[in-house]
């Protein structure tokens, strides 16, 4: 970026704005080139909060582009967090999340400027608000019945109607555009301290062999998961060939799961070397344990876009869910990352529980994924 167009970005935004930020990990890791857009669209000594839950805040912490974290409590009423709000005399509020209680707080606090994508009843809540580009929405190729019916007739991925998708990191991008913010795509990136990044040894016990991170659940539902069998098999054998260590990685609730995997991988292994921290990690523990792996062999999850946020390549095995609208190839560091999908005619479909024969998945073969894996870990 030349001297000229940085000062012309400069002057686009007010000295003190407040994003309202989106809860759910990956969709925090996809909203960050954004905001940093934003901040460098803002005065050298500007002010820039960000306006989130408890579960989102930590994934902004130390975050240079970032002033300030709100955290918004649910057990107080959102006009006694208004209040609050409004002490802090932001010019502008970007509401990022598309829904009708996310727009609320910074209408309550009278925020002069609010601006946001149309929706959801909320267009008398924000001065300012734009049609989003119908590319970005989660739109299934057919019906649940349609998918059903496809089990009794025979019906090629380009016999289905056709879904033009966009990743989601431009959905973000294109909206702080509409405020004269430089649209261009940048990598994502939690920052870690150094602090962070060494109190993490305490998971890999003085252990030097490169790590293979792998998030073999997905809590959305059991479409997005590959087979327990087949997660089994690759782990087995990219140990035959490189002497690495595995960690699993997950939330508390799926740690009985990864410690159901861990057990029978270590057990035909005279060399156990398959550790679970799933459930025993806070999240900027798990994202510096990610910082620390070689890659990450996943499904579409949480860690799959923290994986991308510190720097880790990922493999990403990709069924009911569409990798262009979310997946790890974010624009501006597509290079990093590898998606193995294969195309069937009902995907994407966006389905927790596969309603049919998850051919989606079962297509996928171990052989094509250790190749993957393998190739990323040398």
């Amino acid at each position: 970026m030349n001297a000229a167009s940085s000062s012309a970005q400069a002057a686009a935004l007010p000295a003190r704005v407040v994003v309202r930020g989106v809860n759910w990990l990956g969709d925090t890791v996809m909203t960050m080139p954004a905001v940093q857009r934003v901040r460098e669209a803002m005065p050298a000594d500007g002010h820039l909060a960000i306006l989130v839950l408890e579960k989102a805040m930590d994934l902004w912490r130390h975050n240079p582009h970032v002033s300030e974290i709100i955290t918004l409590d649910r057990s107080r009423s959102e006009l006694a967090q208004a209040r609050d709000l409004k002490k802090k005399h932001f010019d502008l509020a970007i509401v990022l999340p598309n829904s009708l209680h996310s727009a609320m707080v910074p209408f309550l606090a009278r925020v002069p400027r609010r601006v946001g994508y149309r929706g959801h009843s909320r267009r008398l809540l924000l001065t300012e608000s734009f049609a989003a580009d119908p590319r970005f929405d989660t739109k299934q190729r057919l019906s649940e019945s349609e998918i059903v019916a496809i089990k009794t007739k025979r019906l090629r991925p380009e016999d289905a109607p056709p879904v033009e998708f966009r990743h989601q990191v431009l959905h973000y991008l294109e909206l702080v555009a509409k405020l004269g913010v430089n649209p261009e795509p940048c990598a994502p990136r939690i920052f870690l301290t150094e602090a962070e990044l060494a109190a993490s040894e305490k998971f890999f016990s003085n252990d030097n062999r490169p790590t293979l991170a792998v998030a073999p659940s997905a809590e959305y539902g059991a479409a997005k998961r590959w087979s327990d069998e087949k997660f089994i098999e690759t782990i087995r054998a990219i140990r035959a060939h490189v002497d690495c260590r595995v960690i699993l990685v997950g939330s508390r609730t799926e740690r009985p799961y990864c410690k159901h995997l861990a057990e029978k991988i270590n057990a035909a292994s005279n060399n156990p070397a398959v550790t679970v921290i799933a459930g025993k990690t806070m999240l900027r523990e798990v994202c510096a344990c990610l910082a620390r792996c070689r890659v990450l062999l996943t499904n579409d999850t949480g860690p799959m876009h923290l994986a991308v946020a510190v720097g880790t390549p990922t493999v990403a095995v990709f069924g009911s869910t569409e990798p262009t609208l979310t997946g790890p190839n974010y624009p501006g560091c597509e290079n990093h990352h590898t998606v193995i999908r294969h195309p069937v005619p009902c995907s994407p479909c966006f389905l927790p529980e596969c309603p049919i024969d998850f051919r989606c998945m079962n297509r996928i073969e171990t052989e094509e994924v250790v190749s993957a894996v393998l190739k990323k870990m040398q």
